[in-house]
């Protein structure tokens, strides 16, 4: 669907894409993760066709971007994008359409919450109420692969969960979408896989779940029983450590050690007093790989 191999990229003398490669999916949510200045939004923009590059190849179904972008097979959710700040919700959709070349896509606006404002101007608009239109230009066209650059940047929780659910929506009816994000948790939410870019370069492609399991495949079991555990005792988790009455258990299978000690509490009429899991994070893989070159 997507190929983007040995990408480089140059400001002057600083290089800020170095060699990057990797493809993305027919149908697949695919996120690039990485701090800001890492290179994520400059990588999108070349794919785009909206920046040049200066060595390395671009394939997007077959085509260069600038192609693709002519046959309309791509829509683009800016990072910071703006629209003039008196034009109408409507108004941005008609002329967005006549641009290029289509119907108004009014059932978009029904789609993001947005057909009760048609008469809103711009600038008196939320944020989230701008990244929703943003999206829903962008899918104007009824493009094959969507671009979406920080898409819930600056959104309240509320409007990030409605994004979140639309995005997966956009895929199930058949979109290809590249997401670029910092947000680790956004990104293990919605991605099948994910590219680490730290310093402009690819670091790690994967599943979230491949990734984070990569190093640490154990989830620790915090609980603090009413009265002695006999740890060893306990075949399917480790003890690590006790801690102000709280035992503190790594289990390679979180059900079956739940379960283990659950039965261990009951045959000892022990009540469970607290209990804490610590699954293992992208966000903590990500600080590791970040690592790694300092």
């Amino acid at each position: 669907m997507i190929k983007v191999e040995d990408l480089t990229k140059s400001y002057g003398k600083n290089q800020v894409l170095k060699k990057i490669s990797f493809e993305v999916r027919k149908n697949e949510i695919f996120g690039l993760l990485g701090p800001n200045g890492a290179g994520k939004t400059t990588t999108m923009e070349c794919m785009e066709g909206l920046r040049g590059f200066n060595s390395g190849s671009i394939s997007i179904m077959g085509l260069n971007p600038d192609e693709a972008a002519k046959r309309k097979l791509i829509g683009i959710q800016l990072q910071s994008s703006s629209l003039p700040s008196n034009i109408t919700v409507k108004e941005s959709m008609e002329l967005f359409c006549v641009w290029n070349k289509v119907n108004p896509r009014y059932d978009l606006l029904e789609t993001f919450g947005l057909k009760e404002m048609g008469n809103k101007q711009y600038r008196a608009m939320s944020t989230g109420q701008k990244r929703r239109l943003h999206l829903a230009l962008a899918l104007a066209c009824e493009p094959k692969i969507i671009f979406l650059d920080e898409p819930t940047a600056g959104l309240d929780v509320e409007a990030r969960v409605a994004l979140h659910q639309e995005i997966r929506e956009l895929k199930e009816k058949g979109a290809t979408i590249l997401l670029a994000s910092h947000d680790m948790a956004e990104v293990e939410a919605l991605c099948d896989r994910v590219g680490i870019i730290v310093e402009g370069k690819i670091k790690k492609i994967g599943t979230p779940n491949e990734i984070i399991l990569e190093v640490r495949r154990d989830t620790l079991i915090k609980i603090k029983p009413s009265g002695k555990i006999e740890a060893k005792l306990l075949k399917n988790v480790v003890l690590k450590d006790l801690k102000e009455g709280y035992y503190r258990f790594a289990a390679a299978d979180l059900l079956e050690g739940l379960s283990e000690i659950v039965s261990y509490l009951k045959e000892n009429n022990l009540e469970l007093l607290d209990l804490i899991i610590d699954k293992p994070t992208l966000e903590e893989r990500f600080i590791e790989i970040a690592r790694e070159d300092k």
